[in-house]
């Protein structure tokens, strides 16, 4: 044997790490600001943060709806700038809400249960097999929450069906993002302490608030803008389940629904306007495996650009518009009426 480190010996056989003293181990530091920097980067890179908030707060309640079917969803944004702080809250009704419990380090080592909503809301990256029609699976999602605030500062709670009730609250520091969880009373408590225009939830589901939202953020709630970003995302379940999303910006008028803009509603044949192309069904092969295309909806303007917004082609998975595709290696006049 030889020695190496400290005087500890190399052994000349067996599993060499499980023989290493864990006393002498260090934890990995990460760079938290860094980090939540960078996932709001991969964000960047085709839409903003803001359209990230919209898309993640509402994959993540479309996920946890009790009815397959939609039926009694919602989700309200609210917005509140009136006194400190100013937040932005998202809540959902006709969910599972967080269930599962505050869970343990060692308990993260394995693949979390799909009951264990909290535990994967809490940690990042532990989570089970997506579900079919599931949207998520990384847990990246409520780190874009955090880089929406401008103290780096979110707090969320739940009401469950069996009347539990939790708060919780993360931030990130230089090398660290901690989590503080409350449950029943002295989480009702803790809620009413942050704002003074805030309840706990009385109805079963979740809410998220962004602590003190960037300027950015704030601005597209009251100019409509977020209420379209939303549109353009999940026109498909608004048509189709007539799911209910909903705008308070704060302004005195109440919540405001969000509906399905008038250039989403697809035509299915040729109108005076356009030209249609409808096909269903559509196989084709990719490195080897076989895929299919359930609709393939093309609506073409005969005269004029449409918004950019809504330009090129839009790949749509659970009733979301995961990405939309530019169409090149056509006349650009061509592509700006698809």
């Amino acid at each position: 044997m030889s020695t190496f480190g400290r005087g500890i010996e190399m052994p000349k056989g067996g599993d060499f790490f499980a023989k290493l003293p864990r006393s002498d181990a260090r934890p990995t530091v990460i760079n938290w600001p860094q980090q939540v920097k960078t996932i709001a980067d991969q964000y960047k890179q085709s839409a903003t943060v803001r359209e990230g908030v919209q898309k993640d707060a509402i994959q993540n309640s479309w996920d946890a709806r009790v009815s397959k079917s939609g039926d009694g969803w919602r989700i309200r944004f609210q917005l509140t700038t009136k006194n400190k702080p100013h937040w932005l809250s998202f809540t959902d009704y006709g969910t599972h809400g967080l269930t599962g419990r505050v869970l343990k380090p060692e308990e993260l080592a394995a693949d979390l249960h799909a009951n264990e909503r909290w535990g994967r809301f809490e940690n990042l990256a532990f989570t089970k097999g997506p579900a079919e029609g599931s949207l998520g699976a990384r847990g990246q999602g409520k780190f874009i929450f955090v880089a929406a605030s401008e103290k780096m500062k979110i707090l969320y709670d739940t009401l469950r069906k069996d009347g539990t009730y939790r708060f919780g609250v993360r931030w990130v520091e230089t090398t660290d993002s901690p989590i503080i969880a409350f449950d029943g009373e002295h989480a009702r408590q803790q809620i009413r302490a942050y704002s003074r225009d805030l309840q706990p939830l009385d109805s079963v589901g979740t809410r998220v608030i962004i602590h003190e939202p960037d300027a950015l953020l704030v601005n597209s709630v009251v100019c409509g803008e977020l209420a379209r970003f939303i549109a353009v995302t999940w026109w498909e379940i608004i048509s189709r389940y007539k799911a209910t999303i909903e705008i308070n910006a704060g302004d005195g008028k109440g919540f405001q629904r969000v509906t399905v803009p008038s250039d989403l509603i697809l035509p299915p044949k040729d109108t005076d306007e356009c030209i249609v192309s409808l096909k269903e069904n559509v196989s084709f092969s990719l490195s080897g495996k076989k895929y299919c295309i359930e609709k393939l909806h093309l609506v073409s303007a005969k005269k004029g650009a449409v918004k950019d917004d809504i330009r090129g082609v839009a790949l749509q998975r659970g009733g979301m518009c995961v990405q939309r595709l530019q169409i090149k290696h056509v006349p650009k006049e061509i592509a700006a009426r698809v």
